[in-house]
């Protein structure tokens, strides 16, 4: 494997003055990874027939802030002060942040780009591994051209927890740990009741900011979702805890084993009803492939072991754990192993199979 360096942002103090921070220091990335996106929605919304794509995604946008505002101050500030270090409108900073979220507000028919968001995620209670501590990780499945702009943050904040975190430039975060031992990330899935309302970066950026893990889940499920995602939390004391959600509705799932895994579609039979497309190939696949691979590691599962699985690429074209077949129109652009207990986060920019992770420490 090669390295591939994964930048790494030391934000400390205010919301607003940590936003700011983030904005300066990644200001150019941050308008051309928000200007992509925003043809990118734009395109979905010319495809569903909107009479003035650019202009009615960008009007959803700032119909979404006043949400964000009330939900978590705190992160809304912080949403702010990265609009201002990068002198960019915060409705193509939403657009930057909330992309999967808000796509689906114009997905009238089952079609939209290939290859977005398609992540496979995991957990792994401390029984399942060979050093007592919980386990958690995911892929980052996106736009090949996503890739380029993962960058990982460290944050001491004012007030609240500090946290490790692995997001993309100008985002809120995506995926990570904070010192009070609560892990949080994601994986997409898409429902038809989408709405104005909260972006899913902002709901883990909350989470991060709980020092509960009840706190971190009644962030989850209280919170006016813009559209539907799958977060899967472990707390301080070795619990794992998965919800599915869509706009609406929300499902706490208890895992009925030490270890378990989640693609891009609905396990709850009320939220599934709800789907907007059947699952896909890929997510049966996926979901399937890690399964089998945890159950034969239970007992046994280590951050290396699971480095090992997130860098499977046994399959064919988006058939893989990490996506890097040439058929494919979708790539894995990250991967994280996280271990909340120990504060440690191990992260890749790029495909594992291909790149070394680099472990950050809290």
């Amino acid at each position: 494997m090669t390295g591939n360096v994964l930048p790494i942002a030391e934000l400390s103090g205010s919301p607003r003055h940590m936003g700011r921070e983030h904005g300066e220091q990644f200001r150019q990335a941050i308008h051309e990874f928000a200007e992509r996106r925003r043809e990118v929605c734009a395109k979905q919304a010319e495809r569903a027939g909107w009479p003035d794509p650019s202009a009615d995604v960008l009007r959803f946008c700032r119909s979404t802030l006043r949400h964000h505002e009330r939900y978590s101050p705190p992160t809304y500030e912080e949403f702010r002060g990265i609009a201002e270090g990068a002198d960019i409108a915060p409705d193509r900073l939403m657009i930057c942040n909330g992309l999967t979220d808000i796509i689906d507000v114009f997905r009238t028919a089952p079609t939209g780009p290939k290859g977005m968001g398609e992540c496979t995620a995991w957990l792994a209670a401390p029984e399942a591994t060979a050093e007592g501590f919980v386990l958690a990780g995911q892929t980052w499945d996106m736009h090949p051209w996503a890739e380029q702009y993962v960058v990982a943050f460290r944050r001491r904040p004012k007030d609240g927890p500090a946290s490790l975190t692995l997001s993309t430039a100008g985002c809120l975060s995506l995926v990570g740990l904070n010192e009070a031992g609560i892990a949080v990330g994601n994986n997409n899935l898409i429902p038809t009741d989408a709405r104005p309302g909260v972006m899913y970066l902002a709901i883990v950026h909350h989470v991060l900011a709980q020092r509960s893990l009840a706190a971190a889940v009644n962030a989850i499920v209280s919170a006016p979702r813009l559209s539907g995602h799958n977060y899967y939390l472990a707390g301080p004391e070795g619990e794992i805890v998965d919800i599915e959600t869509t706009a609406t509705r929300s499902d706490v799932l208890t895992p009925a084993s030490a270890i378990y895994a989640h693609a891009n579609h609905f396990l709850a039979p009320e939220l599934a009803e709800l789907e907007a497309t059947p699952a896909s190939h890929s997510s049966l696949y996926r979901l399937d492939r890690i399964q089998h691979l945890l159950h034969d590691l239970s007992g046994d599962i280590t951050p290396e072991a699971m480095m090992r699985v997130l860098a499977d690429e046994t399959g064919q074209g988006d058939c893989r754990i990490c996506r890097t077949d040439p058929s494919d129109h979708g790539r894995t652009c990250a991967a994280v192993v996280m271990s909340p207990q120990q504060g440690r986060l191990w992260a890749t920019k790029g495909p594992p199979s291909k790149h070394d992770f680099h472990l950050l420490d809290m």
